[in-house]
Parts: C-alpha cells; sequence; structure tokens
C-alpha cells in the first residue's frame, strides 16, 4: 500500500534500526526493534518510531525504552482509564542514559548474547510445557470418552469427538442435563455506576480480566454466576473453561454450566475440555471465532452412571495434578527467566552494571 493510500490512522514510516514502542497501554512494553527490515513499514499512529540519531546505536535505543525505570515513567505519564496513553510529545521530553558509543556497543552486543541464551531456554521450557498438556489431554479424553475399564464393551457415539463410547452409557444433549446461562454486557459502555455487589467478569474465562473497576448502571439477576458454575467462553478463544470460586456478573463472552443432579460437575468440566473440538467445529466469525449459547446446549454430551463419574473424576484428579504441578513449574522457571532479563536489561543502560569486561570476553557470535 502506497503511504498517501494509508488510512490516517497509519501514517507512521518505520525503517530498519527504528524501534517502535506503542503510546496505548504502556505498562505491556509493546517495543519492537526494526531489524534487517528491507522495505519500509507504515505503522498505526498509536505507536511512536524512533529513529536513532548520529553517534547512536540502534539498538541501544529499544533496549532503553524497554528498560523499567523508562517504562515506569512512560506509564506515570500515561493519561484515561480504559485505554491510558501518553502524548507524543511528552514521550519525547523524558531523559535517558546515553554512553560513550564504544560503550552503547559492548552494551548492546551483551545483551544480545544473554538475550539469545534466555530465549532458547524459554523456548525449551514452552516445548515442555506443550508436551505435558499434549499428555494430560490424552489422559483427559480417554478417561471421559472411554472410562477406566480397559475391557468395557463400546458403541459408536454417533459424534466425531467422541468416538466409540461404553455401550452402557447415555450420549444426550447438554442442555438436558445442565442449566445454561447467557452472559449479558451491561446496556452502555460509558455508565459507570454498578448497583451489584459481583465483581463483573469480561472476556474469556481463561482467565481474562475481572475489571479492577466493576462498576456498571443496571444487574441482571440471571446472569449472575453462582460459586461452582463452570464459566465457559463463548467468544475468542472459544471453549476456555474455569470454575466460579465467587458470584461473578457474566459479559456476553462468557455463558455459566450448571450440572443437574445426575451430572457431577468435575466430571462435566474436565469432559468440556475435551469438547472443546467440537465447540471450535460449530464457530463462526470473520473478525473473531463465536458460538451461540444454542450451539451450547446442543453440544453432544457423554453420561456415564453417576458412580462411574465419581471414579472418572478422582482418578483424573490424582492423575493430572502431577501434570499440572509439572507445568506450573516449568511457568514459574519461564516467569523468573523472563524476570532476570527485565532485571538486567534495566541495570545495564542505565550503568549499574559495567559490562564491558564481560563483553570483551565473550565468544565470536554464531
Amino acid at each position: 500500500m502506497r503511504f498517501a493510500n494509508a488510512p490516517s490512522r497509519a501514517r507512521r514510516i518505520v525503517r530498519s534500526g527504528d524501534t517502535i514502542v506503542s503510546t496505548v497501554r504502556t505498562y505491556l512494553k509493546a517495543v519492537w526493534f526494526a531489524e534487517d527490515v528491507e522495505d519500509a513499514l507504515i505503522c498505526s499512529t498509536g505507536f511512536v518510531v524512533l529513529t536513532p540519531g548520529p553517534g547512536t546505536v540502534p539498538k541501544f535505543v529499544s533496549y532503553s525504552v524497554e528498560s523499567n525505570d523508562f517504562v515506569d515513567r512512560l506509564t506515570a505519564g500515561s493519561v484515561g482509564i480504559a485505554y491510558p496513553a501518553v502524548a507524543e510529545s511528552r514521550f519525547g521530553s523524558f531523559h535517558v542514559c546515553v554512553p560513550p558509543l564504544s560503550e552503547q556497543i559492548a552494551i548492546v552486543r551483551y545483551l544480545d548474547h544473554v538475550d539469545r541464551r534466555i530465549r532458547r531456554y524459554i523456548q525449551v521450557k514452552e516445548q515442555i510445557i506443550t508436551l505435558l498438556k499434549e499428555e494430560r489431554q490424552a489422559v483427559v479424553s480417554r478417561a471421559v470418552t472411554r472410562g477406566l475399564d480397559p475391557g468395557v464393551s463400546l458403541k459408536p457415539s454417533g459424534v466425531e469427538w467422541l468416538g466409540n463410547v461404553p455401550r452402557h452409557w447415555e450420549v444426550q444433549r447438554l442442555k438436558w442435563s445442565t442449566t445454561i446461562i447467557a452472559g449479558q454486557s451491561p446496556p452502555s459502555a460509558n455508565v459507570i455506576e454498578y448497583s451489584g455487589d459481583s465483581p463483573f467478569l469480561q472476556g474469556n474465562a481463561e482467565f481474562g480480566t475481572i475489571s479492577p473497576l466493576p462498576r456498571f448502571t443496571c444487574r441482571v439477576p440471571s446472569k449472575i454466576a453462582q460459586v461452582g458454575d463452570i464459566l465457559l467462553s463463548v467468544r475468542a478463544p472459544v471453549g476456555a473453561i474455569n470454575i466460579a470460586e465467587q458470584e461473578y456478573g457474566i459479559g456476553r463472552g462468557l455463558c455459566a454450566i450448571r450440572p443437574n443432579r445426575n451430572l457431577l460437575r468435575v466430571f462435566a468440566y474436565y469432559t468440556l475440555g475435551v469438547a472443546k473440538v467440537g465447540l471450535d467445529r460449530a464457530s463462526t466469525g470473520s473478525t473473531y471465532d463465536a458460538i451461540s449459547v444454542g450451539d451450547v446446549e446442543g453440544l453432544p454430551f457423554p453420561l456415564p452412571p453417576i458412580s462411574e463419574q465419581i471414579a472418572i473424576a478422582c482418578y483424573l484428579d490424582e492423575t493430572t495434578a502431577g501434570i499440572d504441578s509439572d507445568i506450573a513449574y516449568a511457568r514459574q522457571q519461564i516467569g523468573l527467566l523472563q524476570e532476570y532479563r527485565t532485571r538486567l536489561v534495566a541495570d545495564v543502560v542505565t550503568g549499574k552494571l559495567d559490562v564491558r569486561g564481560a563483553t570483551a570476553k565473550l565468544p565470536v557470535e554464531e
């Protein structure tokens, strides 16, 4: 697209060596260094484009503006509640440390070296998490669709994602064994007062944000999720689930599923995690995926005798606990690595940590 034809909100030209920084919600650290970009790019006016001046190492600029010290000042200078933003003129008024060119080169080389190693470590941990999730999903899927008896006689369920199920199980629409409550968003995005006592849950159940200012003008009692209800996301990402640990008002992106007496809540929770395949196939939408509450109500659902549901739930609680612990530990390690990188960048670009000696000892780059 030629610049002259670009929308008015896309008027920032980006070239190789530039750094772009989002001026909206700066605490998210949306910083990107345009490295080895062959063609000029155009980005939104919601970004500031930083072009390094003479005597400045381009990537040093990028490391400087992603440091905690700089981001904290940007955030403090932002204005607004829903979309806090910092003005471009305000952005340009902040001061940064500028060491001599030789030291900038050393800083960038050192941080690049450490950053590559950290990214490799994180990639390995993410691969481990992916494998653990696949293992967990396989264990849960077999238990909720086949039961715990390997020698049980099976029958076709007539549902692709379910496959064959034990002959003595029922398969029925989810609506026959649950009460399903569709979420409803407030009537206006501009209202600022909420008469209810329950926090309002927007987004998806995994684990969309509970607004820090849950104050809206109206409360619809039928759109309240109770403690123990299964929260299901019906908008992208479709099929994210959680269990309500307190009473929530729920928006249109969610529905609450309340099992009846013939369906154990924990069994339903595990099974809905597997049923995501069926929900994905029902999703529609050009901008983002979405399903209707009718799709949820019509979802074919396995229904073993309640005694088997209890046995399956106990088995899965015990079996998945170790896997969940391993996933949590891997995520904790990723968090520590990211925290270490953040602190290191801040200390190095502000001169708190002198890396000139360490840089001289680094191996030749691969």
